[in-house]
């Protein structure tokens, strides 16, 4: 996968939300920084309630060292899981994302 510059042919294979998350994390690989919370911000608007985008958002804030932006953002994502839980009785992806990364 090519980093943040041009649209590389991987790129190009990737959906909305990956293709979002891929110019992010090529932004931060490059040492952008700015540029990977454009990225992310853009991801964060467009798509406010998949479970990547705001894993990645957590990722990010607690990462930068931004523990209220952090904790805000966990606490969405629990209340979405809670919600979701509430409608099925299965774990949601999202649910299955956060409790991978909170074994990591």
């Amino acid at each position: 996968m090519e980093g943040g510059g041009g649209g590389g042919s991987d790129l190009a294979k990737l959906g909305d939300v990956e293709y979002l998350l891929a110019r992010c994390a090529g932004a931060r690989r490059q040492g952008d920084a700015s540029a990977a919370r454009a990225w992310l911000a853009t991801a964060r608007m467009v798509f406010p309630r998949d479970a990547r985008v705001q894993m990645e958002a957590y990722r990010d804030q607690s990462q930068g060292r931004r523990a209220r932006q952090a904790a805000r953002t966990l606490g969405v994502m629990l209340e979405s899981m809670d919600s979701a839980s509430s409608t099925t009785s299965a774990p949601s992806g999202g649910e299955k994302l956060l409790r991978h990364e909170v074994a990591r």
